[in-house]
């Protein structure tokens, strides 16, 4: 099976399950094996899009100044590697570099994914829908009548695809967590804590094939707002301030994010906190991607081990890691 939970959060998690099985020194302490690691993002005040997997960033599709590209997602299957995104405003993607465009006239690419049927499966925005593309073929993703909707990931387990969100109206009100399970929608409560009038976004999703484990944050009293999880619809809170990826393994529920201004995630809801000199949030599990910088520094983008020190692979102001993938 080959899954894509926010961007590859799900991916990222057979690494640190798989590393168990080679070497680990002690609790928390697990040295890699072989497994190539890809990562996209961007940087750059136009955002330009990247993709690394070793050696230095690859550039795809450099803007010219006039509008954005991004890269938000990634996958391999059958040896190509696919990277969702944006080009200009319009949802596309890359296969092995080579952009493919699809025909909307706004939207993007959130996550990208095969299936245990290698179909190349989507997930994003065309013309202010959500939607889901399997094999080059669109579904809307229904919401209620007046409203729009957000996709923030997507996973895919064997054949069917669980994509996470929300949906709100056009004046940005009224806005309601929400996933869908092959096209039906099923809504999801506001965490308990959620501050009057406060919003909840979704950030992350996850399925065993039997239970669906979703990632979010909420508006709180507290300025920093909250962070937790919902599994089957009960959420979970967590202790820190923002999510941005959930994974699910045999061992139990991941989800990576910060706590204040460190990064961190938590393993069945105890906090594990990633260090390096600057702010940082953890963007993916396992392999925990993000960034390590504050506003008056430059950026230092890479990873972690769980347990271990930040690898830096790149440097550079305004800078995100948007999605890494694992492959075995």
């Amino acid at each position: 099976m080959r899954s894509n939970a926010s961007s590859a959060a799900a991916a990222c998690i057979v690494l640190l399950l798989s590393l168990a099985g080679c070497t680990q020194d002690t609790v928390g302490n697990i040295v890699a094996g072989e497994h190539r690691i890809h990562i996209v993002g961007d940087h750059g005040s136009w955002q330009t899009a990247f993709y690394w997997n070793g050696g230095d960033l690859s550039v795809l599709d450099e803007p010219d100044g006039e509008f954005h590209v991004r890269a938000t997602s990634v996958t391999v299957s059958n040896g190509v590697v696919y990277v969702g995104g944006s080009y200009d405003g319009r949802p596309c993607y890359w296969e092995d570099a080579i952009r493919r465009d699809i025909a909307c006239e706004s939207g993007a690419i959130e996550a990208i994914a095969a299936d245990d049927a290698d179909r190349l499966v989507l997930a994003g925005v065309c013309d202010g829908e959500g939607s889901v593309w399997i094999e080059g073929v669109r579904s809307a993703l229904p919401v209620p009548t007046g409203h729009v909707c957000e996709v923030s990931a997507m996973v895919s387990v064997g054949e069917a695809v669980y994509v996470a969100g929300t949906y709100r109206t056009t004046e940005w009100e009224d806005k309601g967590p929400c996933y869908w399970h092959d096209g039906e929608r099923r809504d999801l409560p506001a965490p308990p804590s959620t501050a009057t009038g406060g919003s909840v976004l979704v950030s992350g999703i996850a399925s065993t094939g039997d239970s669906i484990y979703i990632s979010g944050n909420y508006d709180a009293d507290d300025a920093d707002g909250g962070a937790g999880y919902w599994v089957d619809g009960e959420w979970n809170d967590l202790d820190g301030t923002a999510t941005r990826a959930i994974a699910v393994a045999e061992d139990g529920v991941y989800v990576a994010g910060r706590d204040a201004d460190r990064a961190c995630y938590w393993h069945n809801g105890q906090k594990i906190e990633l260090w390096c000199d600057f702010s940082t949030i953890a963007t993916a599990v396992a392999v925990a991607g993000g960034k390590c910088g504050s506003s008056t520094q430059p950026e230092h983008i890479g990873y972690w081990m769980p347990g271990g020190e930040f690898t830096q692979i790149y440097e550079r102001n305004i800078a995100d890691i948007n999605a890494i993938y694992v492959e075995e």
